[in-house]
């Protein structure tokens, strides 16, 4: 691989030259190569255990690289730069260190893993991006002389990838991989309104996981009554048939003189024969006067589970990828009903522990 000529102009550090991509396939873990460095280096020596130890750390052999810092300070109690490579070792042990993706190969196959790399280091046509892994979506990697292609949060563009070699972890263990066998990496991120977890509340019962339906008469429009359709019927009420409710019978012409109606009692009404009450209401016969029914049982969303998938990312508990994103890595979503990333690894080269 031919190094590209660098100077530094205006603060920014510019690229001139071709970077050529060196051919490559998915080898094991340097662990072998950690067993002849420590079978020829002379154990009683400090400086020797701490320059083994940095090794490791740069490998993403993190327990190896823990051990042997720690038998510097055996020997060396005050060793400042062990102190203090323990004290990274132990933040990103805290922290967790491990960053989820997908590898995408070039055979088409799915690799998912986790990346032992702090950052990228993209050079584009202005200058040199030093992307932490954790801003970056997806990394497409261009093969023949081609330019790579990433999407971050702050910049999507092409360019030039330092990292062609890295190291990733399975469930099979650690492994280098090499750019030329890779056609893609995405990273793999929670999603922002789930966290991660692929469950929410309903929002239909609020997490109760059971719902009171309350349902109305519509025939009497939650009243529990009707208006009386009997004639002149008012307030219960209709004008006396035997009067016409005038309450009194005048006689021939209409004489001066009159008759005190029986019928009504002078008043000129008679209740209702429609059976309604003294306000010309009656009970409907729908609802019988009780118009508001409430019936309790499971929620219909989420049937009594009182959480369900999150619309954002389709209960995966993964930032669905940005349209720029997707159409780089060139591959389908996760689905639903997929497992977390790391459950299932796919691989037809051989990987060593």
């Amino acid at each position: 691989m031919t190094r590209p000529t660098r100077f530094r102009a205006l603060g920014l550090i510019v690229r001139i030259g071709v970077l050529l991509v060196v051919a490559g396939t998915l080898v094991a873990a340097p662990i072998d190569d950690y067993a002849q460095r420590k079978a020829k280096m002379d154990t009683d020596l400090g400086a020797e255990q701490y320059l083994l130890a940095k090794w490791c750390a740069e490998q993403k052999m993190y327990d190896k690289a823990r051990e042997h810092f720690q038998t510097v300070l055996a020997t060396n109690p005050q060793h400042g730069p062990a102190i203090r490579e323990l004290k990274k070792l132990a933040a990103a042990s805290k922290s967790g260190g491990l960053i989820r993706c997908e590898i995408l190969m070039r055979n088409g196959d799915l690799v998912k893993a986790s990346l032992l790399v702090p950052r990228f280091v993209f050079h584009t046509s202005a200058g040199v991006l030093r992307m932490p892994v954790g801003s970056v979506e997806v990394i497409r990697f261009g093969h023949d002389r081609a330019k790579d292609y990433v999407v971050t949060h702050y910049y999507k563009g092409e360019g030039y990838l330092d990292n062609r070699e890295f190291t990733a972890k399975s469930k099979l263990g650690q492994f280098r991989v090499k750019a030329d066998v890779v056609s893609a990496i995405r990273i793999v991120k929670h999603c922002k309104d789930c966290q991660g977890r692929p469950q929410v509340q309903c929002g239909r019962c609020r997490g109760r996981g059971r719902l009171t339906e309350k349902n109305t008469c519509t025939d009497c429009a939650a009243k529990g009554w009707t208006k009386c359709t009997y004639p002149g019927c008012v307030n219960g009420n209709i004008p006396c048939p035997l009067c016409d409710g005038l309450g009194r019978h005048t006689g021939i012409f209409r004489q001066r003189f009159s008759i005190r109606c029986v019928g009504c009692d002078a008043t000129g009404r008679i209740s209702c024969p429609g059976n309604c009450d003294s306000k010309g209401r009656i009970t409907c016969k729908t609802c019988k006067g009780n118009p508001i029914t409430r019936k309790a049982g499971p929620c219909p969303v989420c049937k009594g589970k009182k959480t369900v998938p999150c619309p954002t990312c389709n209960g995966t508990g993964v930032k669905p990828l940005s349209p720029e994103a997707r159409k780089a890595f060139g591959a389908t979503e996760v689905k639903p009903d997929s497992k977390e990333p790391d459950e299932k690894e796919v691989a037809t080269d051989p990987v060593i522990p």
